[in-house]
C-alpha cells in the first residue's frame, strides 16, 4: 500500500508522530501532503523581528493561523524603518487575532507594546513571556502595561517578565534617587482595568487567581505594596531573578511562600524570611547571587523539604562555588536538610580562557562529588563550552544507595 492510497487520518496520524525536520520533509510529498502537514507545520510559529511579521501577515493564508498555539515574536526590525510602536502593535494585534487557538505567547523586545494590545482578547492563553533588552530610557516596557495585559487573560497561569520599567505613577518614591532607577512617564493612557482599576503597579499581579507561575528578572522589585495587596493566587514556582535590591525578595516570599514548591533568587535572604516555606521542593540560585552569601542563604532554608539544589555560575566562578557548597554540605549538620537528593551546578559559558586555573576546577568539582558521595547526593557540574553541552563532573547513586563519582 503506497502513502497516496492511505486515507487522510492515516496521513494524520503519521505526521502528528514526527519531528518538525520530519514533517517540514513531508510536507513536500505533494498539495494533498502538504495540507495534512499543515496543523503540525503551523502549530509552534517564530518571527525573529517584526520584519517577518509583516512578511508572514502578507504571505501566509489566515486560515493557517487558527492552527497556531505557540508563537513567538521580536518587535525589533531589522531594516531602517521608522515604523512606530503603534504601527508595530497593530500587525501583531492582527496575527493574534486570527489565532483562537493561542496558548502560550512570547514578546521580545516588548518595549515597543502600544496600549493597543489591551484590545485583543486572547480567551485561551496560559503562558505570556514579555522581554525587553533596549535601554529602558529610550523604549520602556512599563510595569502599568504588562500588569493590565496579564490582568486580561481570563486562562493566564504562567507569566514572565523582564526589563520591565516601574512607573512613576506607582513609585513617585523612586523619583530623584540615589543611584537613580529608571521611571516610565506618560503611560496614563493606559486605560483602567475592570478588575484593578487603575492599580497596575507589579504588586496587583498577586490578584490574579489562576497564576500558578510567576517570574521577574531584571526588574525593580521596590514597592511598599507588595507587603499589602491581597493574595489571591497560589503560586507553585517564583523565579526574582536579577532583582537586587535587599530586602524585597524576602518581603515578596514572606507573602507567597506557603504555596511556592520551586523557587530561583539572585539576591541573599536572611534566614528569619524564609521559615514558612513548607512546600518548597527545589532551590535555584542565579549566576549573579554573591558566592560569599551561598552557604549562609542555603542554611536559612534548613527547615524546608528542599530535594533539589541548583545553581549557576560563569566559569571563572566555578572553583569559589563548588568550594562555597562544599563548604556548605559538610556543615550542615544532622537533622537539617534531609530530603536532599540532588545538588547541580550550571556553569554559563564566558569569554573566560585560563588554562591555569583548569587543575583547580577539577580539583574543586572532584571535593564536592566526593562530599556529596558521602552523604548518598546525586551531583552534576555541567555546562556550555566551544557552543557545546557537556557534563563537567557527576556522581550517580547505584541501586543500593552508593554514589559512584566521575570527573572530566
Amino acid at each position: 500500500m503506497s502513502w497516496f492510497s492511505l486515507p487522510t487520518e492515516m496521513h494524520l496520524a503519521i505526521v502528528d508522530v514526527l519531528d518538525n525536520d520530519g514533517v517540514k520533509a513531508l510536507s513536500a510529498v505533494d498539495r494533498t501532503t502538504y495540507d495534512a502537514c499543515v496543523p503540525s507545520l503551523f502549530k509552534s510559529v517564530t518571527l525573529n523581528a517584526h520584519d517577518a511579521l509583516e512578511q508572514f501577515l502578507q504571505n501566509v493564508p489566515v486560515d493557517y493561523c487558527r492552527h497556531i498555539q505557540s508563537l513567538q515574536i521580536d518587535l525589533k526590525r531589522l531594516d531602517s524603518n521608522g515604523c512606530g510602536r503603534k504601527e508595530r502593535t497593530n500587525s501583531l494585534v492582527a496575527l493574534l487575532q486570527a489565532c483562537p487557538r493561542l496558548n502560550a505567547l512570547d514578546i521580545r523586545n516588548a518595549g515597543y507594546l502600544h496600549p493597543v494590545i489591551l484590545s485583543c482578547a486572547l480567551p485561551s492563553l496560559r503562558s505570556l513571556v514579555l522581554s525587553h533588552w533596549d535601554p529602558e530610557e529610550m523604549m520602556p516596557l512599563s510595569e502599568r502595561l504588562v500588569v493590565s495585559l496579564a490582568a486580561s487573560l481570563p486562562l493566564l497561569n504562567h507569566l514572565s517578565i523582564s526589563g520591565a520599567t516601574r512607573s512613576a505613577l506607582h513609585a513617585p518614591d523612586l523619583v530623584g534617587v540615589y543611584p537613580p532607577v529608571p521611571l516610565v512617564t506618560g503611560d496614563s493612557d493606559i486605560p483602567v482595568h475592570p478588575i484593578l482599576g487603575n492599580e497596575l503597579s507589579l504588586p496587583s499581579l498577586l490578584r490574579l487567581t489562576g497564576l500558578r507561575t510567576l517570574s521577574i528578572k531584571d526588574t525593580h522589585l521596590g514597592d511598599a505594596r507588595w507587603d499589602t495587596e491581597q493574595v489571591c493566587c497560589q503560586l507553585e514556582r517564583v523565579d526574582l531573578m536579577g532583582c537586587c535590591e535587599e530586602g524585597w525578595t524576602e518581603r515578596i516570599m514572606a507573602r507567597v511562600g506557603r504555596t511556592v514548591g520551586e523557587f530561583g533568587l539572585s539576591a541573599p535572604v536572611k534566614p528569619a524570611s524564609v521559615k514558612s516555606l513548607a512546600s518548597l521542593k527545589k532551590l535555584r540560585i542565579g549566576e549573579y547571587f554573591p558566592v560569599d552569601d551561598v552557604a549562609e542563604t542555603l542554611s536559612g532554608f534548613a527547615d524546608s523539604p528542599i530535594e533539589r539544589v541548583e545553581m549557576k555560575c560563569f566559569e571563572e566562578d566555578v572553583v569559589d562555588v563548588c568550594t562555597e557548597l562544599e563548604g556548605w554540605l559538610r556543615g550542615k549538620g544532622d537533622g537539617f536538610w534531609r530530603r536532599l537528593e540532588r545538588v547541580d551546578v550550571k556553569v554559563l559559558e564566558s569569554q573566560y580562557d585560563d588554562d591555569g586555573e583548569e587543575e583547580k576546577m577539577k580539583e574543586a568539582m572532584g571535593k564536592l562529588m566526593r562530599v556529596c558521595g558521602e552523604l548518598r547526593v546525586k551531583s552534576r557540574v555541567s555546562g556550555q563550552r566551544n557552543g557545546k553541552q557537556q557534563i563537567f563532573s557527576e556522581n550517580m547513586r547505584w541501586p543500593d544507595g552508593r554514589v559512584r563519582a566521575n570527573t572530566v
